[in-house]
């Protein structure tokens, strides 16, 4: 990876901590209702998570850490403008690069190749492949960084994180699906959806998913890319974790499954999910057990 300059980093790092530590005492300040503070809580330890994991695949690299660490960061003005994580309405992506820009207007942060770097990967993290551009805007050490983000970010999220969070949005309607469809069976899976996931295969979430049961796959294409790619280990090993009152994700997964989906796809899809994760370990498919 590029050479950065430490204090550089380092300061973006306290950044980083204060902005959080602000959130997390307004989440215990009593001014927010359970189901905000919970929303918020479980996207800052989101947050945590992926900077752990982003330290144990690149060995305790100090950018890919402090880019971890901001890379939700638009997440918090999204919450205060929305009420909720919408980024059908307001990229996130958008209000964290949004949100650098008016640090530095207000002498909080300074331009640096350090947080130009990350500013990009703030700004493209998860969705290099969906960017609408003929070229991409990315420099070479921003594209270095961002894939290692995107890379951590679905690595928690798919194999970890949405067993906190995903049950509590179907229960809230946090995506508002059942309000723009009222009329729409939450627990089908659009066709395209089903093709996507049983190829293991990511897409874009804003323009494929129309019910809870979309949402629910797609969140566990995360992981199954998690488990096709360059850190598939990591990816089994977090699958194997014990995880909000789960014997492990894996079997959160499919309770979940068996709950959310179609009953006539449910199990389905769940033998489809953990071939993925049984190619992943190298076992024998037709002798390992589910």
């Amino acid at each position: 990876m590029h050479e950065y300059d430490m204090s550089e980093l380092e300061q973006l790092d306290q950044f980083a901590d204060e902005y959080i530590k602000m959130y997390e005492e307004k989440c215990k300040s009593g001014t927010m209702n359970d189901v905000e503070a919970h929303e918020l809580l479980s996207k800052i330890a989101h947050i945590k998570r992926t900077v752990q994991i982003a330290g144990y695949v690149t060995n305790h690299n100090k950018m890919a850490m402090v880019a971890a660490k901001l890379h939700d960061i638009g997440r918090f003005p999204q919450y205060d403008i929305l009420g909720g994580f919408r980024d059908d309405l307001i990229l996130h992506h958008n209000l964290g690069e949004d949100l650098i820009t008016r640090m530095i207007f207000q002498k909080k942060l300074h331009p640096s190749t350090e947080l130009d770097t990350i500013r990009q990967a703030i700004m493209y993290h998860g969705r290099t492949q969906f960017i609408p551009f003929r070229e991409s805007p990315l420099t070479k050490e921003a594209l270095e960084v961002t894939d290692i983000i995107s890379e951590v970010d679905d690595l928690d999220n798919g194999c970890i994180g949405a067993l906190g969070y995903i049950e509590g949005e179907i229960i809230h309607d946090s995506k508002k699906y059942q309000e723009k469809n009222p009329t729409l069976d939450m627990s089908l899976i659009s066709p395209r959806v089903f093709e996507y996931f049983s190829r293991g295969e990511k897409f874009n979430k804003m323009t494929e998913c129309h019910t809870y049961a979309d949402y629910l796959l797609f969140a566990a294409v995360l992981a199954i890319q998690s488990l096709k790619g360059k850190h598939k280990d990591v990816a089994a090993q977090l699958l194997e974790t014990p995880c909000f009152g789960y014997e492990n994700a894996m079997a959160g997964y499919r309770d979940l499954f068996i709950k959310y989906l179609d009953p006539s796809k449910a199990l389905e899809a769940y033998d489809i999910f953990y071939s993925f994760y049984v190619e992943a370990k190298g076992y024998d498919p037709t002798t390992h057990a589910k």
